[in-house]
């Protein structure tokens, strides 16, 4: 899965940095699990089955949702854990890969957003 994870920004660190340990590799393999989670609930919506009254596919969706939140949740620690100097998986260059995910992301909505008006 880290191979997927450089093709989500075309930013030089996160090419150059995923894949190189197991640490990169967890956190990939966590946003793209996010990713996957997000689109299947996405999926779900949009089938011509989904009725809100149905409860069944309503707990469905619950259980993805709150699937995608402990995803972000775990992703974010495990940032949080490669950024700090004292934790013994700090990795600067991880963390670099992660934030520049992150600006990239957040440069892209910005436009998408002035692009609709």
């Amino acid at each position: 899965m880290g191979t997927e994870c450089t093709v989500i920004t075309p930013h030089f660190a996160c090419k150059h940095t995923v894949g190189l340990n197991l640490t990169s590799n967890v956190c990939c393999k966590l946003i793209g699990a996010r990713h996957e989670v997000k689109a299947k609930m996405r999926a779900t919506k949009s089938s011509s089955k989904y009725l809100k009254n149905d409860k069944e596919l309503e707990s469905k969706l619950r259980v993805q949702e709150l699937l995608q939140w402990a995803l972000k949740i775990a992703a974010n620690a495990l940032y949080g854990c490669l950024a700090f100097r004292e934790y013994n998986t700090y990795s600067p260059r991880c963390g670099i890969s992660v934030t520049c995910i992150g600006r990239w992301s957040l440069t892209a909505a910005i436009a998408i957003v002035k692009s609709m008006g």
